[in-house]
């Protein structure tokens, strides 16, 4: 599926739920940042994937901290360089892939607490990258 119909299914609630993968997640990062900017594109994220996991039935599944760590770590990609594309990106990025990387800014306990869920709590294992 291409970015736009990619893009439109996640919008208005279509893209079925097994296809928001990790992957599919970074994705839709990815999509939001290089086309709106940092903080257009961050706000636009949160926004849409809380219209997502509402109109798909999963709105208690909503992570207010994986969201924001998961932003951070693709604008800090970015950062590092664009890519023509986004299996360019990831390419060029393979730990985005990997669904448990924030695991090396978070214990365990920290990140899968209810706090963490319903707000953004600061890394407990190492800070996140910046610039």
């Amino acid at each position: 599926m291409d970015d736009v119909a990619f893009l439109r299914a996640f919008e208005d609630g279509t893209l079925p739920p097994d296809e928001l993968t990790h992957r599919a997640h970074v994705r839709v990062g990815w999509l939001y940042l290089t086309r709106y900017g940092d903080d257009d594109g961050a706000r636009r994220i949160d926004d849409a994937l809380r219209r997502y996991v509402a109109a798909v039935g999963a709105a208690d599944r909503y992570h207010v901290t994986l969201t924001r760590v998961w932003i951070a770590l693709v604008q800090h990609a970015l950062r590092r360089g664009s890519h023509d594309g986004f299996d360019a990106f990831m390419a060029a990025n393979p730990e985005l892939g990997e669904s448990r990387y924030v695991l090396r800014f978070y214990s365990e306990q920290r990140l899968w607490s209810e706090e963490a869920r319903a707000r953004f709590v600061a890394p407990d294992v190492r800070p996140l990258p910046t610039g």
